[in-house]
């Protein structure tokens, strides 16, 4: 029987938790700074492709897996140490035994090696954790699941990377996350963050942090639909507003270009920059079609020249501006939001 569902087994939620230790800026305004950035913890990438050392290559060859990179969902590094957070969220911890447990494996061995994984210097010591961000009352399991898929890499002569879990909990009025890394070595600039550290407040349904991504389209089919629902709504006002902003700054008369890149940057406070998932292509292709498809109505309809990465808009009078402004203003946001992020922007995740 599937457990029951609390917003700390989203996907996009977990994301959007790691993400909000790393800002720089609190949460809200008496707030203290979040603890990783505190403590000299960065963003360095989402979706990003690690990178295999040859030794391994060949290891994983030899055990006959597929040798296609792991794509970790987010990489923190300290900027002091060099040390990276290699973070995968996951629902729920797995078993050993599990379909899921190959794709472990792989990461922990691909991280035992960080000058290929995420290109530290080759005569550094530091090292790239694996760290599964997980609702807390799994992560026990997951620490259990996660020392055993070490011992087998072992047995299979193929080294592994240290590794932790990320508890995520709702109770005690927030949200908490809580760093767990077994066998930190004395003096580790992680020793300081693995503890209980509070995001945002809150009670079981409303202890969501401001998304910062709000919508994944590789995680958009491990939601549940009101999650899903909720995420496409959140992206496509914020894409809309992106797009009024630009049509009310134009000095009419005006031909005037909205940028599909622009558009999620500003949807995702710039952290599509860092987002690396070769799905944000395709993603941004339809954001445009999607702009386009609002405006090119009414007196406006053949005025809009819809291309691959961006929309054109002639407006010829500020009428025609206010004409503008009132179509985005009362797109209907979910029929956009499905349209965005329907089944055909989903990914099925690969081990």
């Amino acid at each position: 029987m599937d457990k029951e569902f609390r917003l700390t087994h989203d996907p996009v939620f977990q994301l959007n938790a790691c993400l909000w230790l790393v800002r720089k800026s609190p949460f809200a305004v008496r707030a203290q700074k979040p603890v990783f950035a505190a403590e000299g913890f960065v963003l360095r990438a989402l979706g990003q492709k690690l990178g295999i050392a040859s030794h391994l290559r060949e290891a994983f060859l030899k055990a006959g897996w597929p040798v296609r990179p792991p794509e970790p969902d987010v990489i923190f590094r300290h900027v002091d140490s060099s040390d990276h957070l290699v973070i995968e969220c996951k629902a729920h911890s797995f078993s050993p035994d599990s379909s899921t447990a190959n794709q472990g494996r792989k990461l922990l061995a691909t991280c035992s090696a960080p000058s290929a994984a995420v290109g530290v210097s080759a005569d550094s010591s530091a090292n790239a954790f694996v760290i599964y961000a997980v609702p807390s009352e799994d992560a026990s399991q997951q620490l259990a699941t996660l020392d055993k898929l070490t011992q087998e890499l072992v047995e299979m002569e193929i080294p592994s990377s240290k590794f932790g879990v990320l508890g995520l909990s709702i109770e005690d009025g927030g949200l908490w996350a809580e760093l767990d890394i077994p066998s930190l070595e004395e003096g580790s600039d992680l020793k300081i963050i693995c503890k209980r550290s509070w995001i945002t407040d809150g009670g079981d349904q409303d202890a969501r942090p401001i998304y910062l991504v709000p919508y994944d389209p590789t995680a958009a089919d491990n939601q549940i639909p009101q999650e899903r629902e909720y995420c496409g709504r959140q992206l496509t006002q914020r894409i809309l507003t992106y797009a009024m902003s630009v049509v009310g700054r134009a000095e009419v008369p005006d031909s005037i270009r909205i940028m599909a890149n622009d558009a999620l940057k500003s949807a995702t406070f710039d952290i599509s920059d860092r987002w690396q998932a070769k799905e944000l292509d395709k993603f941004r292709s339809r954001i445009a079609q999607e702009i386009g498809s609002a405006l090119n109505r009414g007196e406006l309809k053949g005025k809009v020249d819809v291309r691959n990465t961006f929309v054109e808009v002639t407006l010829a009078s500020l009428d025609e501006q206010k004409i503008a402004l009132a179509l985005l203003d009362k797109s209907q946001d979910g029929y956009i939001a499905n349209q965005l992020t329907g089944d055909q922007m989903q990914v099925v995740d690969e081990g």
